[in-house]
């Protein structure tokens, strides 16, 4: 009986800790983000608090698959970023909400030849359809990539 416990116990030990180290190994390679007064940082880039979102008349020179000549009205969500670093390509990527809070669609804007310090305004066009614009109520940044 002593033996079954200390095998126990042992075992238990064993995947604590290999939860622990996986949890630390996921936290050192995440993106790293801090939300500070009136902007947020993610991947070094920082995207500024002045973002806003409205429906437009669809600009086709912005191409969603299946939207071409589809829709007139479109949603969009712009704002300003400053990279702490060059990047070739900057992609920002937004979840679009309901009242409830549901994901109902996504925007995503890119940016090329990002220099360090200096401001870039972007233009992120949604995947919400026209049908479903009067749905949306927020938005937020998921995720700030750059190469």
């Amino acid at each position: 009986m002593k033996k079954s416990v200390k095998k126990i116990a042992s075992i238990t030990l064993i995947v604590v800790v290999l939860v622990i180290l996986c949890m630390l190994i996921y936290k050192a390679f995440m993106p790293k983000t801090k939300n500070l007064t009136g902007k947020t940082t993610i991947n070094e880039v920082t995207i500024y608090e002045n973002t806003k979102g409205e429906i437009e008349d669809y600009d086709e020179t912005m191409y969603i698959e299946g939207y071409k000549g589809k829709y007139k009205k479109a949603y969009y969500i712009t704002g300003t970023i400053v990279s702490d670093v060059y990047y070739n390509d900057v992609i920002i990527t937004f979840n679009v909400k309901d009242k409830e809070g549901n994901v109902i669609g996504s925007a995503v804007a890119g940016l090329t030849n990002v220099q360090k310090g200096k401001k870039y305004s972007f233009k992120a066009l949604s995947t919400v359809k026209e049908s479903n614009l009067n749905k949306i109520h927020s938005y937020e940044v998921v995720d700030i990539r750059g190469e």
